[in-house]
């Protein structure tokens, strides 16, 4: 498929004036990030949070850059050798996307997913140590500006996955809890 960003994500991603630009961007992307990326969506895939055979989850009303329907999943993955956290969001949109239509046919409207997962202490202390990835549907990585989205994703202001999620996230980054 090799999709490049959507519309949203590409809006978050693209600097306002006086923001970062994209030669500012932090590292992203790099060949460790990819790896541990393409690692990550088989052990997701494994536990059936992404792809075909997912779980599905009650399909909530979502915001840019997610897509307006998402469907939210929180659990625990082995990924090389330890145990993570991770966040999934099925994001859905298009013409015609609805609850009821992305609870009845959950790949219909489905673009992609954005994941989170908690790495080993000391990954990004600045931030919390998540790292972040953009899949395809078919779990081919994302990319901006031709890089894949995927590892320490921010681009130094208040847009990108780092800079949202530390502005509307608190301490623990994760928009599901109140720390």
């Amino acid at each position: 498929m090799g999709l490049t960003a959507g519309t949203g994500l590409a809006q978050m991603l693209e600097p306002k004036p006086g923001q970062a630009n994209s030669k500012d961007l932090a590292a992203y992307g790099t060949v460790k990030d990819v790896s541990y990326a393409r690692t990550l969506w088989k052990r997701l895939r494994r536990a059936r949070l992404v792809g075909d055979h997912r779980m599905s989850a009650r399909p909530t009303k979502g915001d840019q850059p997610h897509g307006s329907i998402q469907q939210i999943i929180a659990g625990k993955i082995s990924v090389k050798g330890r145990r993570a956290r991770v966040i999934v969001k099925a994001n859905h949109r298009g013409e015609g996307v609805s609850l009821e239509g992305v609870f009845e046919e959950p790949k219909r409207f489905l673009t992609g997913y954005a994941v989170m997962a908690l790495r080993e202490r000391g990954y990004h202390p600045d931030h919390a140590d998540w790292f972040w990835a953009v899949y395809n549907p078919d779990g081919s990585l994302r990319k901006f500006n031709g890089k894949a989205i995927a590892g320490r994703v921010d681009t130094g202001a208040d847009n990108g996955c780092i800079g949202c999620h530390k502005k509307y996230g608190g301490k623990d980054y994760e928009m599901l809890t109140r720390k």
